[in-house]
């Protein structure tokens, strides 16, 4: 691994419970220890900069048909990370899995890198759509931003509603490829 940036002493405790901290917000420390530059957009940096502003509001951000979100993804929960900002990456199916479970962290940031990929094959039921359409709506309500990889705003609109293509325009930053 490159060299860290992060801080040993402002740092401390991020670091001595890196193992733990990483595995609870499923992201590979790599992205705990490096800057986001590189990674990410300027878009996106400047997002999590003024963090503190769109959780205010409630702002989330939507990465729409980038290159690499999974590593954008990881790079934003990595910087929020080293905020000490609770940030959790989850999967479509697991935000489905947990909430069927009614396990599903109450995290200050969710961090959704596959929120909508085209299907060559049957997409989500209606009834899942609406379970992750109510708990957008729901952390929008919290003050609790949520981060989402969209591959084409169009098909999403297609498969999963007007109504939820409109709510990430209204209510999330957009930064494309």
């Amino acid at each position: 691994m490159t060299e860290s940036i992060l801080d040993p002493q402002q740092h401390q405790r991020l670091i001595q419970d890196m193992t733990h901290v990483c595995k609870t917000a499923n992201v590979l420390p790599a992205y705990v220890h490096k800057s986001m530059h590189g990674v990410c957009s300027e878009g996106e940096i400047s997002w999590v900069k003024n963090f503190r502003a769109h959780q205010g509001a409630g702002t989330g951000l939507a990465l729409v048909g980038v290159a690499n979100p999974e590593a954008r993804i990881m790079s934003i929960a990595g910087a929020l990370l080293r905020n000490y900002v609770d940030a959790r990456v989850l999967s479509v199916a697991s935000v489905l899995a947990l909430k069927d479970a009614n396990s599903l962290p109450d995290c200050t940031v969710m961090l959704i890198p596959n929120l909508f990929m085209r299907s060559k094959g049957t997409g989500l039921p209606s009834w899942k759509i609406q379970i992750i359409y109510d708990l957008m709506l729901s952390r929008l309500t919290s003050n609790k931003p949520t981060v989402i990889y969209v591959e084409e705003m169009e098909a999403l609109a297609s498969e999963y509603g007007r109504v939820f293509a409109d709510h990430i325009a209204q209510h999330y930053k957009t930064v494309e490829q």
